[in-house]
């Protein structure tokens, strides 16, 4: 099986400096490639209700690719933000449909294993012998409700507890999920936004899931292969307890948490912002700064759009392929922050694994 990954692509040209174009190269590389699909591991768009052009990029690539993601803590950002008119009580149904061109050919987490209503965000596909397992991290509890609930912004509500969880519900079916895939000898690979490595950031729920990894791993050796993430806009990975943890960098920026004002940037350093009407139809594009999006002066920003490709073959042999990179302008983060926070990586290393079977 082979595919190529991305994450933390942040689409919104009112607050980031991604563009269409960083995907398009994406897509591209993949169809080189000649991936069997596409995935994103969340923080695709920021913005689902206003911004067809990379819903339309994406779904309908001209490449005729399968393309999946998951939910990122942004995935909802706007949706639930300043919309008046929309209605709110369930705003997963204005993105779940999107996180796939291939939403009826998927199974949901939801008692019949349909899309329903959206408010489900996690399933699995199986490809060439192989289960891909998206998990959404996007849960917190409510100890006055003693409830668990879906996130509808990038933090927890209010009064909530342990954001970035699968919550109890979605582990049951995480966990009978892969023991499906276990007794019929189907390796699997897990991707969710935030990540369950015991090495780095990572979700509450982190114990708990290498646990089932543990389990599951212990009926049949190699069955779950890799636990892939974005979120934390670096890069990291380690193969611990025979699963390889792979922590995906950000297409185009890092560092997005370093507390910095933003005068790295001057009006001098631009990049090609594209225009579109309410359709997603270009109107014009020209160089604009980074501070135009006004999120876009505290990154870093990449010249080259980062993806990996991933090849995984029955002997349990997984190999990445890379992308290099520069920084813009040759502008980048102070010592401290590169070696401590973005791991000391520029791009996304190629790396060979061998995962016991």
């Amino acid at each position: 099986m082979k595919f190529l990954l991305f994450a933390d692509l942040h689409y919104h040209p009112a607050a980031y400096a991604s563009t269409v174009e960083n995907l398009e190269t994406i897509l591209k590389r993949a169809a080189e490639e000649q991936v069997d699909f596409v995935i994103h591991a969340g923080d695709f768009c920021n913005d689902y209700a206003t911004c067809p052009q990379i819903l339309k990029a994406y779904l309908d690539n001209p490449y005729g690719l399968p393309v999946y993601g998951v939910y990122g803590n942004h995935e909802l950002e706007w949706v639930t933000h300043d919309r008046k008119g929309l209605d709110k009580s369930n705003p997963m149904e204005r993105v779940t449909p999107f996180l796939t061109n291939r939403a009826d050919k998927v199974v949901w987490g939801t008692p019949d294993g349909t899309i329903g209503n959206g408010s489900i965000g996690y399933y699995y596909f199986d490809v060439n012998g192989f289960r891909i397992v998206c998990v959404d991290t996007n849960y917190s509890y409510n100890e006055e409700r003693d409830e668990w609930m879906h996130n509808q912004d990038y933090f927890a509500p209010k009064g909530n507890i342990h954001g970035d969880c699968l919550g109890p519900v979605q582990l049951a079916w995480l966990e009978n999920v892969l023991t499906e895939a276990a007794y019929k000898a189907i390796p699997c690979v897990v991707v969710g936004h935030a990540g369950f490595s015991a090495h780095w950031n990572k979700s509450w729920n982190h114990e708990t899931v290498r646990g089932i990894y543990t389990r599951v791993n212990a009926i049949r050796k190699g069955t779950v292969r890799a636990s892939i993430n974005g979120h934390y806009h670096t890069q990291r990975h380690i193969v611990e307890d025979n699963v390889l943890y792979w922590d995906a960098n950000a297409v185009i920026h890092a560092c997005m948490y370093i507390a910095s004002d933003g005068d790295h940037y001057t009006d001098e350093h631009t990049f090609e912002y594209v225009e579109y009407d309410a359709e997603g139809n270009e109107l014009k594009r020209y160089d604009a700064p980074y501070s135009k999006p006004y999120r876009g002066k505290f990154g870093y920003h990449f010249t080259e759009p980062l993806s990996a490709v991933f090849t995984l073959e029955e002997d349990g042999r997984i190999t990445v392929d890379g992308k290099e990179t520069e920084f813009a302008y040759g502008i980048r983060p102070a010592p401290q922050y590169w070696e401590e926070v973005a791991g000391k990586v520029l791009g996304i290393p190629s790396c060979e694994f061998q995962v016991e079977v």
